[in-house]
């Protein structure tokens, strides 16, 4: 069925429920007040268009496999240690092009089963039109944002 057809007339999708939800941020704090002068922008100017106050950043060697590593803990944690079936990552700004960043995270939280990375929207069409992902997997899903923050979502699909 095309991806046109209205939403009434497509095959429902499995129900997906989440069982655990963490995030990491570092604490290293940049306030808006610490933005050079040259690009001639101040605070007020910053949060007018955008409401952020402060930005956090990763202290100097901190990779973002680190921050997802922390996250997928805490994730882990809140969800009981359940068994994790498959392991999303998303990011625009990974370690490396290559290999793909959700092996690293997976491996260290002693994770096996599917990984894979990309953008949390096409990971989920990827995983699904790959076979990857059936109904009662429990699926990790990564989530970065320029080696700032790191949250994790873990969710029986």
């Amino acid at each position: 069925m095309s991806d046109s057809a209205p939403l009434a007339t497509r095959p429902a999708l499995p129900a997906a429920a989440l069982d655990g939800i963490a995030g990491y941020i570092p604490a290293g704090v940049v306030a808006n007040a610490a933005l050079p002068a040259a690009w001639g922008v101040d605070d007020a100017w910053v949060h007018r268009r955008t409401g952020i106050r402060e930005r956090r950043r990763a202290a100097p060697g901190v990779s973002t496999g680190e921050l997802a590593l922390e996250a997928g803990r805490r994730a882990l944690a809140v969800a009981g240690g359940i068994p994790v079936d498959t392991v999303l990552v998303a990011t625009s700004t990974p370690d490396r092009p290559m290999p793909a960043m959700a092996p690293q995270p997976a491996t260290r939280l002693g994770l096996g089963g599917n990984v894979a990375t990309n953008t949390i929207p096409l990971q989920w069409a990827t995983a699904l039109r790959s076979d990857r992902l059936h109904p009662g997997d429990l699926v990790g899903m990564f989530g970065l944002a320029s080696g700032a923050s790191a949250g994790i979502v873990v969710c029986r699909w």
